[in-house]
């Protein structure tokens, strides 16, 4: 498969030079970059190659003033001067003085890189960059460059692409001030750096991933004395965004994560392995689950992958207390539920609410009696700005929250979808502030008459179009015979006409037994 990589590289080698001329102008060409397709490439009409990290210069590292003119000198008379190399355990062997917030090492304990060559470098705009060198493969270069392309270009915690050399091949790319996390882990006990592989006698005997796995497990348990939850949930966000761009197969590890000085935040680097899975979205979504495995095995985390949540699927569904009111589908092949039902959950939504409720695109939405919120799902996942959800059954509500996380692992994004756990009649009390639009689906003829009413007139004050949902079905065994009546078609129009709704749109096709009347206000 290397081979197979490489040789599709040298193949590509006069359109790598072109994009390589291209970067050194910081305007890569369209198609230069569209025509690397099966490679990865996103194709764009500019990057903004230095609108990414902030940058580090030689005024930053920390040397006397004779250093820095020395450095300077050199510089006039070329592109770049080398200061030292890293070895395997990220140690810095300096040509020149040690660099602030950098771990030193010298001459006798340096350890040298199994793979590839990294050096610190001097640029001639005197920035401080880090050179990576490549062995001569052109296919880890490239799929890096375009990593460091596209996701610098969307805003990805990751370090900026600066210069790139397709004749060694080398890339050189923005250094990040901050401590490697694994080296903030070692400084709590941790076992992390290479060079003490052969330290711990409990090691001996064992393979080389059964001694990778102890160090993670010993290590992890020492995380939150380096780092707080915000930075975890920091870290998923930026792998949940590089998937959503379209880039996998992260090398997630304590050593490839730094905890940025300025911002306290994650960067991610070391992307030579991260592919753009471009047509071949079928392959993508096992490679993303494998990221996110990886995550949770070095943040002793359980974030959803598709096993995990068709396991919990399948632990709900054998289960004889678990209820679906509203099922769902997720995707990739997954459901909750009896999908095929049109009264309710995903059925519904295909046959009536995707088609028939106001637009929803960037609007802010409420929903009276939500059950699971899966309609509010359905309508964030395709552009709503915002919604809420009030429920009064918390088990309904924990189902809902879980249904939120595995839209957001099938989508690669977070939802903004709030619970509020009170009944429909409390509403007026609830302060929840002004919507788009409000929604009452089969909720609204559970109450009284009188409160009906109080719940209508209040979200008159809250919102410009209101969405009720009957049910006409007759004989369906309710606790109240005067629910029918509640539930009617007749009773719902009256009701929004008469409490600051005179503008009715009735959706009731033939034969479906679950109407909508749509409410709005009079223009003023």
């Amino acid at each position: 498969m290397r081979v197979l990589a490489d040789t599709a590289a040298a193949e590509l080698a006069p359109t790598i030079s072109r994009i390589v001329a291209a970067v050194s102008d910081r305007v890569p060409s369209r198609r230069a970059l569209s025509r690397l397709g099966g490679l990865g490439a996103c194709a764009r009409d500019s990057f903004p190659l230095d609108d990414g990290l902030p940058s580090v210069t030689l005024d930053d590292l920390g040397w006397p003033q004779s250093r820095l003119d020395f450095v300077r000198t050199r510089l006039r008379a070329g592109n770049v001067v080398v200061i030292g190399r890293f070895d395997q355990d990220g140690f810095l062997l300096s040509d020149f003085e040690p660099v602030n917030g950098v771990p030193n090492v010298s001459a006798d304990e340096y350890v040298p890189r199994a793979r590839y060559a990294l050096e610190l470098v001097a640029m001639k705009d005197e920035r401080i960059g880090v050179r990576k060198s490549y062995a001569g493969k052109r296919a880890p270069m490239l799929r890096e460059m375009l990593a460091l392309l596209e996701l610098g270009a969307a805003g990805c915690s990751v370090p900026t692409l600066l210069a790139a050399d397709v004749s060694v091949p080398s890339l050189t790319m923005s250094f990040v001030p901050g401590e490697v996390l694994r080296e903030a882990l070692v400084r709590q006990g941790a076992q992390l750096r290479d060079r003490d592989l052969h330290e711990n006698p409990a090691w001996r005997g064992l393979t080389l991933e059964q001694i990778r796995l102890g160090r993670v497990i010993d290590a992890r348990s020492r995380l939150r004395q380096v780092v707080d939850d915000s930075f975890t949930e920091d870290l998923f966000g930026l792998l949940r965004t590089i998937h959503r761009v379209g880039f996998c197969r992260l090398d997630i590890k304590y050593g490839n994560i730094v905890i940025n000085e300025r911002t306290g935040k994650p960067v991610l680097l070391d992307l030579e392995n991260a592919i753009h899975f471009g047509a071949a979205k079928w392959l993508s979504r096992p490679m993303k689950d494998y990221d996110i495995d990886q995550f949770n095995v070095h943040f002793n985390d359980d974030r959803l992958t598709r096993r995990r949540l068709r396991k919990a699927i399948e632990c709900r569904e054998s289960s004889t207390h678990a209820r679906t009111y509203a099922p769902s589908y997720v995707g990739s092949g997954l459901r909750i539920g009896q999908v095929t039902n049109l009264s309710a959950g995903y059925g519904r939504w295909q046959y009536l609410l995707r088609r028939h409720l106001p637009p929803w695109k960037d609007k802010t939405v409420l929903d009276l009696g939500a059950n699971n919120a899966y309609y509010c799902l359905e309508m964030l996942r395709d552009g709503a700005a915002s919604a809420v959800a009030l429920e009064m059954d918390a088990e309904v509500i924990t189902e809902g929250q879980f249904i939120k996380k595995a839209f957001e692992w099938c989508d690669d994004r977070t939802y903004n979808l709030a619970y509020t756990h009170a009944n429909i009649a409390d509403l007026p009390k609830l302060n929840l502030g002004a919507f788009d639009i409000v929604m009452a689906l089969c909720s609204l003829y559970y109450l009284d008459d009188s409160a009906i009413i109080r719940v209508v007139q209040h979200v008159c004050d809250i919102t410009q179009c209101f969405v009720v949902q009957c049910n006409t079905e007759r004989d369906i065994g309710r606790a109240s015979s005067d629910t029918y009546r509640k539930a009617s078609l007749e009773y719902t129009v009256a009701l929004l006409s008469d409490n600051g709704f005179p503008v009715v749109k009735i959706v009731a096709p033939m034969g479906y037994e679950r109407p909508l009347v749509i409410g709005r206000k009079l223009e003023s």
